[in-house]
C-alpha cells in the first residue's frame, strides 16, 4: 500500500517506547500529548461496500453520506474487545494482510466519542494502538478521563478577553514552577516546530494563570494542545494560557523576557 501520512504516527511509537523504558510523569505526559494529537488507521467495513473500481491504497476517498461504517474491533482471550487504532500501513498488516481492507483515519477524540457511545457495553474495553507492536492500551476509563482533561483544556485556553481600563500584570513566577519547566524542556524538543519557549506569570483582574508563549512554526491549535497535554500534571491547579510570538502581547513580553528552552 502506499503510505498515507499520519500525524504523528511515529512520535507516538517512539514516545510510548520511551515511556516504557523509564516510566515517570515526563514519559507519560509525553506519550499522552501525542497519543492525543496523532491521528490513526482504525479497520472498517462499509455499508454497501465500496464499489471495486473505486478501491484505492493511496488516496482519500469520499464516502456517500448514506454508508454506514462499521469499526472492527480486537478480542482477547477474556473475550474483552477493543477498538484498533494503527499508527501505519505496516502496522495495520500486521492484523490483517489483505490489500482490499478499508480503513479510515481517526483522531483520538473520534476514537473517545465511540467508546462513549459503547460505554455501557460491559465487554468492551477502551482501545489498543498497534496490537501487534506497541500493543498500547487504554481503558475505556482512562481514555475517557483524558478526554475529559483535554475538552477542559481547549475551554480553559479560550481567548479571555481584557476590559478596557483592566490591569493586566505579567512576570517571572515568584514560586517558580520548577518541575513544569523541567518536564517541559525534556518534551520540547520532541515538537520540531518549537525554537523557542518563554513562561510567565499572568494576573488578569483575579484571574491568575501560566503564560506560555511559544515561538513557532506549524499548526498552532496542534502544537499548542501538545503543550497543553504534557503540562497538566504539572500545573498544580493553575490554568494555563498559550500565546506566541505572533500575538502582539507575547512579541512585547518576549523582548525582555528570557527563553526557558530553545531549540
Amino acid at each position: 500500500m502506499d503510505k498515507i501520512k499520519l500525524i504523528n504516527s511515529r512520535e507516538v511509537v517512539e514516545a510510548i517506547d520511551k515511556m516504557r523504558k523509564n516510566n515517570n510523569a515526563q514519559t507519560q505526559g509525553a506519550a499522552i500529548a501525542l497519543i492525543t494529537q496523532a491521528k490513526y488507521l482504525a479497520p472498517v467495513t462499509l455499508d454497501p461496500p465500496m464499489p471495486k473500481s473505486e478501491k484505492t491504497t493511496n488516496a482519500l476517498v469520499q464516502l456517500p453520506p448514506e454508508t454506514k461504517v462499521r469499526f472492527h474491533m480486537i478480542e482477547n482471550d477474556k473475550q474483552e474487545r477493543f477498538f484498533l487504532a494503527f499508527t501505519s500501513y505496516e502496522e495495520l498488516a500486521k492484523w490483517n494482510s489483505d490489500d482490499s481492507v478499508n480503513a479510515v483515519i481517526v483522531t483520538f477524540d473520534d476514537i473517545a466519542n465511540m467508546i462513549l457511545k459503547g460505554y455501557d457495553d460491559d465487554k468492551m474495553k477502551g482501545f489498543v494502538i498497534d496490537p501487534f507492536g506497541s500493543n498500547m492500551v487504554l481503558s475505556k476509563e482512562f481514555a475517557l478521563a483524558i478526554k475529559k482533561q483535554k475538552d477542559e483544556f481547549d475551554a480553559a485556553r479560550s481567548p479571555h478577553a481584557i476590559k478596557e481600563g483592566e490591569r493586566v500584570y505579567i512576570g517571572e513566577p515568584a514560586d517558580y514552577p520548577t518541575e513544569l519547566v523541567k518536564a517541559l524542556k525534556e518534551y520540547l524538543p520532541e515538537l520540531k516546530d518549537i525554537s523557542k519557549a518563554y513562561l510567565q506569570l499572568m494576573c488578569q483582574g483575579e484571574r491568575e494563570s501560566f503564560l506560555i508563549i511559544l515561538d513557532h512554526k506549524g499548526d498552532k491549535k496542534a502544537l499548542y494542545e501538545a503543550v497543553a497535554a504534557a503540562a497538566k500534571p504539572f500545573l498544580g491547579g493553575k490554568i494555563l494560557d498559550i500565546i506566541d510570538t505572533e500575538n502582539p502581547m507575547g512579541l512585547k513580553v518576549t523582548e525582555n523576557a528570557k527563553p526557558f528552552y530553545e531549540a
